[in-house]
């Protein structure tokens, strides 16, 4: 299978950790947000910083006004998975290097099934340069598409994709 690659945009909420990301989480999945990936960390004291990754980020900055939240820190980048294999982030990292574009964050995991994904933040203004990069290098890779993966064919629109394990968000 050839890797997937997709443009995500990220933000931060920062909240207390009475708060608790559950609940958070919860209101944004009830309000139809779907993340692509989401991760917490501690912040200054009692607060926590939720990183919300997704591919929606009219809905998400929507609903997080609904529910009274303060998206922080936009950035973009690229998620890449696709079959797992020696190397597959050095390969694609490379690309970009040999393209002049340097992330600025990354985030990868083995996912299980011989699968990978990895997260990968560059300067807003190199991501489509970017992404044509990893495109060329992966010419049959699914299109920029920014329509959540629960549209696609292969599942029920209810159900997350099985590479998530569940829903995220």
């Amino acid at each position: 299978m050839t890797d997937e690659i997709k443009l995500f945009e990220s933000y931060n909420i920062v909240v207390d950790e009475a708060s608790g990301s559950a609940a958070i989480l919860r209101a944004l999945t009830q309000s139809g947000v779907s993340l692509l990936a989401f991760s917490e960390s501690p912040g200054d004291r009692g607060q926590v910083v939720l990183n919300l990754i997704t591919g929606d980020s009219k809905r998400l900055a929507a609903t997080a006004a609904n529910l009274g939240l303060l998206l922080r820190d936009n950035a973009q980048g690229l998620l890449v998975r696709g079959d797992d294999r020696p190397g597959a982030v050095s390969e694609v990292l490379s690309r970009l290097t040999d393209f002049g574009i340097t992330a600025t964050q990354v985030r990868a995991i083995k996912a299980g099934g011989g699968r990978f994904g990895a997260l990968i933040w560059v300067e807003a203004h190199d991501v489509q340069r970017a992404a044509a990069a990893l495109r060329s290098f992966h010419p049959n890779s699914l299109p920029f598409d920014l329509v959540d993966e629960s549209s696609e064919e292969s599942f029920p629109a209810s159900d997350a994709p099985s590479w998530t394990g569940g829903h995220l968000a």
